[in-house]
């Protein structure tokens, strides 16, 4: 029983952090690759 309760907090824990960096690399990829998108997508207000 420990064991699957162990290796189950593994899993979510591994699938928040890989969730976590997935959601910064696209970020910064939406950042840096296009920025005009990122900033009319997200701010359109404050684009002027």
């Amino acid at each position: 029983m420990r064991k699957l309760i162990l290796s189950a907090v593994v899993t979510v824990v591994a699938l928040a952090v890989a969730g976590v960096a997935y959601a910064a690399i696209v970020q910064d990829f939406e950042l840096t690759i296009k920025p005009n998108r990122a900033s009319t997508k997200k701010k359109p207000v404050s684009a002027s």
